[in-house]
């Protein structure tokens, strides 16, 4: 049981700290950005006034764009991964309803 508890908070720690530099940092194209990926349309963005990356994603209408400014979407997806490569998948749950709390825990402190 000791196994499962350790394997638990591992996977919430790992799945809060996704959710946080994904939604509250740039770090994702600032990365893409060293490794010569150009994303035109949000560097014209950040010109004008500066967000981050998610906030951008979602002004556009696809399908993709949505899923992936959606911190509940995006946390469910990692959740369900994460719980099925470290513990099984009927954890997922747990891992997204903690990661969750977490994460808006932590964007209450930083951003507000």
């Amino acid at each position: 049981m000791e196994n499962y508890q350790n394997n638990i908070l591992i996977a919430i720690g790992l799945n809060s700290t996704i959710l946080t530099v994904w939604f509250l940092t740039n770090a994702f194209f600032e990365y893409f950005k060293y490794l010569n990926f150009i994303f035109k349309d949000y560097n014209e963005e950040i010109k004008k006034q500066y967000i981050y990356f998610t906030d951008f994603l979602s002004k556009k209408q696809d399908f993709l764009s949505k899923l992936f400014s959606c911190p509940f979407c995006i946390g469910l997806w990692s959740s369900a991964i994460i719980s099925i490569c470290i513990l099984n998948i009927w954890f997922t749950g747990v891992i997204y309803i903690a990661s969750l709390l977490i994460f808006f825990s932590m964007k209450k402190l930083c951003c507000s």
